[in-house]
């Protein structure tokens, strides 16, 4: 369903995608989510939980780096409300787990 979105501008009015031109968005969508998954699926075997949570924490980094790059521009609300994302699955990470006693 989610890979469908990538079709999403062939209704924008003045843009007129051919089918072929829509079967290979589709299919992009569709290969790239699955190579995205296979990839971490396999990494997630390779490294600790605790650092798997970390790297996947800063995917949000990474995607305004690229909005940036692309010239998309970022305001302060939205950078500071990233930071607090980011800093918050960090913090949750590294602190040490409070188990509860259990009544018996």
């Amino acid at each position: 369903g989610v890979a469908l979105l990538s079709l999403g501008g062939a209704t924008v009015e003045g843009l007129h995608m051919t089918l072929p031109a829509m079967v290979i968005a589709g299919g992009l969508g569709v290969l790239g989510t699955a190579g995205a998954l296979y990839a971490m699926n396999w990494a997630q075997r390779t490294v600790s939980p605790t650092k798997a949570t970390l790297i996947y924490a800063l995917e949000p980094v990474f995607a305004a780096f690229i909005g940036a790059a692309a010239g998309e521009r970022l305001g302060l609300w939205s950078l500071g409300g990233g930071a607090l994302v980011v800093l918050g699955a960090i913090v949750g990470e590294l602190l040490p787990e409070r188990r509860e006693a259990v009544p018996a």
